[in-house]
């Protein structure tokens, strides 16, 4: 509605420049000023108002170096100046906001007269309040970007800033940092125009692109989209059909038309490397991985790149990028304000260091940061559902004492942590469930000896945090077996258990993965299940922009026998699901209104080369997989769904993927 008496420039001003506010996010996020405008409005609400130095938040008075490490640190009356504003005025000036960043940062850290730009443009915005010229506070929005930690603590040691608390704070972090970063090369990654990385050349002739952080083109280079290229023997090899991974083959041809493939030419010739990455597969080499998903074993296509790993010069995939370091290709690690101070007050200490020695030191003190904080954003999700929504998604209580529930890729395990409270001892905490006390009281009657056992599982670098944060919070769970953190790699078949667990949950795994390998995913956990198993899959179910004819439009038809199910019989049949979320002349995914989810199926696109997905497509791929989607629910107000899908027959070409990759 607001678009139609909205200027059709303005509108396109809006969507085009709109990358300035996670720009400027990540910016105060970085410089923990949601901690800053905290402690001063604590100390304002204890009447510490007389005292201009008050207004400061008052753990900046803990700093003090050690001695020898650098010359004294600068008191806050050494950067005081400008203008302030009155005393009784509630936030505080841009100007002791950036006092206290450069009491800890250094002198000349950030400016204020550029700080306050970004803080207007996002007051603007709603997000933070300006309260007077050039003075904010927070408003709601603003505060979930507080971890709760002092400004002495997330600037002396920013490394552990989203420790034990913080998981929104992290996952704007995450998003407004490598994810945002990324977005930039969404162009190159959905196209064929893929910009080839390949290792730093001290090639003089040909000087390292900028924007490639080290990548070496010759002047003379020329990238063509797939119009414009000219494909040798085009017939005998046409482009792969929608949908399959494109060969990188030809453009490869283009960027060294002289060379041959994979010819490393020595810098001192004055010839340039040139080397096209083989496609890679998150757990196997790409040419095994894809001849282990073809029935016919077939020759393996190149993968597309990801925008992520064209922004950040790198061929690894995400998780590996994250767990192998983590590091940009300016060598940061992504932690706020505070670490470089540090790092200069050991500078001539480290001048006195090997570069063999000082770079493995930085290796592992900064390997795991990215790697936590995605943890921590992976908690802070829990905003995209309403609070304890998961309860509903199943009827959990229907499951017969001592039944196994398996959280694939379940990470450090938050949500089984809802689920084993709830579930097992819902006396601990009677929120948990959403029920009144009445109905607590028989759940806890009828329920008492549910005793279910839970299966957390992931990679082994996140079991080992998981445990760790278990054993911080809820001990006796891990003691007793309730909760088991178990190393699985998905992509591999499950371990094999009796009875068959009765519910896998998969919550925000699938939109990780592109349909081939999402599949494999579905197919290995279809194997080991039986007849009773359930499907959980948690994740966003985008509606389309239009009225969605094909559900609930097949009611007439009988019941179809569970080997010939087809994408429309399963849509007809699928429980709760909706034709459209509002009646015209409203878009029917109620627009901006519901742009989160979109905004989240492109960063998905953009990191991993994955999706969120429409209810058509989940039911397309757990179709092809052996599962049937039977039920849909939706909390008013989210698009965030829980689709529970049956075992049905495992298609022919599904159980020879299967059989290809069961070890022998």
């Amino acid at each position: 509605m607001s678009n139609i008496v909205h200027k059709p420039f303005s509108s396109l001003c809006d969507a085009i420049m709109n990358y300035n506010l996670p720009a400027c996010m990540r910016l105060v996020e970085h410089l923990h000023i949601a901690e800053i405008l905290r402690e001063a409005d604590e100390n304002r609400q204890h009447g510490h108002v007389d005292d201009q130095d008050s207004r400061v938040p008052s753990s900046c008075a803990k700093v003090e170096p050690d001695p020898g490490e650098g010359p004294p640190a600068k008191t806050l009356a050494d950067f005081k100046h400008g203008p302030r504003a009155h005393k009784n005025t509630e936030g505080l000036h841009v100007v002791d906001i950036t006092n206290v960043i450069c009491l800890y940062a250094g002198t000349n850290y950030v400016d204020p007269s550029d700080l306050v730009h970004a803080l207007r443009l996002l007051s603007t915005h709603h997000i933070f309040r300006e309260t007077a010229p050039d003075t904010f506070s927070l408003n709601r929005v603003a505060s979930l970007l507080d971890t709760g930690k002092s400004v002495d603590a997330v600037f002396t040691n920013p490394e552990s800033k989203y420790d034990d608390t913080g998981e929104t704070a992290a996952f704007v972090a995450l998003m407004t940092d490598e994810l945002f970063k990324a977005a930039a090369y969404l162009t190159e990654a959905f196209t064929d125009v893929q910009l080839p990385t390949r290792t730093p050349s001290a090639n003089k002739l040909f000087p390292a692109d900028p924007m490639l952080s080290g990548t070496t083109i010759p002047p003379s280079t020329s990238i063509h989209c797939r119009e414009s290229c000219v494909y040798p023997e085009e017939d005998q090899n046409p482009q792969p059909a929608s949908g399959t991974l494109p060969s990188t083959e030809s453009l490869e041809k283009v960027i060294s038309p002289s060379f041959p493939e994979d010819i490393l030419i020595s810098p001192q010739t004055h010839a340039t490397q040139i080397h096209i990455p083989p496609c890679r597969d998150p757990v196997k080499s790409s040419t095994q991985a894809e001849k282990e998903c073809s029935p016919s074993g077939g020759v393996a296509k190149h993968e597309k790149l990801s925008a992520f790993s064209l922004a950040f010069h790198t061929d690894a995939p995400y998780f590996d990028w994250l767990e192998n370091g983590g590091e940009d290709p300016l060598g940061g690690t992504g932690q706020g304000a505070g670490a470089c101070i540090q790092t200069r007050m050991q500078s001539d200490m480290q001048a006195m260091q090997s570069a063999a020695s000082r770079k493995a030191h930085n290796a592992v003190s900064r390997k795991p940061f990215r790697l936590k904080r995605f943890s921590r954003a992976m908690t802070g999700t829990t905003g995209w559902e309403v609070p304890k929504a998961i309860l509903s998604g199943f009827d959990w209580y229907s499951l017969p004492t001592g039944s196994t529930i398996v959280d694939v890729g379940g990470g450090i395990g938050s949500t089984t942590m809802i689920l084993a409270r709830a579930l097992n001892d819902p006396r601990a905490d009677s929120s948990l469930t959403g029920t009144t006390s009445d109905e607590q009281r028989d759940t806890i009657t009828a329920k008492d000896d549910v005793n279910l056992r839970f299966i957390v599982q992931d990679k082994p670098v996140v079991t080992a945090l998981g445990i760790e944060a278990w054993h911080s919070k809820f001990p006796e769970m891990l003691e007793s077996g309730e909760v088991v953190f178990q190393d699985q790699d998905f992509f591999e078949p499950q371990s094999a258990s009796e009875p068959h667990p009765a519910v896998y949950l998969l919550r925000v795994v699938l939109h990780d993965w592109p349909d081939e390998l999402a599949r494999r995913i579905l197919i290995n956990l279809r194997v080991a299940s039986d007849h009773e198993t359930r499907l959980v899959i948690a994740e966003h179910v985008l509606p389309l922009a239009c009225v969605d004819e094909d559900v609930l439009d097949h009611m007439n038809i009988e019941a179809s026998r569970t080997d010939e199910w087809t994408l429309n019989s399963v849509l007809a049949r699928v429980e709760g699901a909706e034709r459209t979320l509002v009646p015209p002349p409203l878009l029917s995914n109620l627009g901006k209104a519901s742009a989160t989810a979109y905004w989240m199926d492109l960063t998905m696109h953009i990191s991993l080369n994955g999706k969120e997905r429409t209810l058509r497509e989940f039911c397309a791929l757990a179709l092809s997989a052996g599962w049937r989607v039977a039920h849909m629910t939706r909390p008013d107000g989210s698009l965030f769904a829980y689709l529970v899908c049956e075992p049905i027959a495992l298609p022919d070409d599904a159980q020879a993927i299967y059989n290809a990759i069961v070890p022998i």
